[in-house]
């Protein structure tokens, strides 16, 4: 394949047809993948900074809440509810908790995924991930938009159970 005045040329043999996207600030991409790929980043951006905010809350050492957000978002989300786990002693309250931080950590794998691996626009095949367990990984918009449904789905979730939390820590200090 080669690159000529911004269109990609392929060799005539049976290769799929590869597009890099390479737009310039005015010019619209010629797919709906980076508009798509931008809000699933965004939304999963409110588990990010929200579980930063939970961890510099409920950690007293304020040396090591910073420490803990060099973490993998992994850790960090375990980090959290080792702490918040002494705080509440609602067992279902807690249950609940746990299982919407652990699928936040099934979305950011995803997340990490797109932010961070060499993509691909086929023609066909939509969106490829290179590299990782899976070489080619295939991603399609409407899997995307998925993914965008349930980090929405799961902030309305999330939201107000921390909201509870906040209000339960803080009594508890008081």
């Amino acid at each position: 394949m080669t690159l000529n005045n911004g269109q990609a040329e392929q060799p005539e043999n049976n290769e799929p047809k590869i597009e890099f996207i390479v737009c310039t600030s005015k010019q619209r991409p010629p797919s709906l993948f980076p508009e798509v790929i931008g809000k699933f980043i965004v939304n999963c951006g409110f588990f990010e900074k929200t579980l930063d905010s939970l961890i510099h809350t409920f950690e007293k050492d304020k040396t090591k809440s910073v420490q803990i957000r060099e973490y993998t978002y992994n850790q960090r989300v375990d980090s959290l509810l080792k702490l918040i786990a002494s705080q509440i002693t609602d067992q279902k309250f807690k249950k609940e908790l746990r299982q919407c931080w652990k699928r936040t950590q099934k979305l950011m794998e995803f997340r990490n995924k797109i932010a961070h691996g060499p993509l691909l626009l086929t023609e066909n095949e939509g969106l490829r991930i290179l590299g990782g367990k899976k070489n080619f990984s295939k991603i399609s918009i409407e899997n995307l938009e998925e993914k965008i449904d349930e980090t929405v789905i799961l902030i309305e979730q999330l939201f107000p159970l921390m909201i509870r939390v906040k209000k339960e820590y803080e009594f508890r200090r008081t």
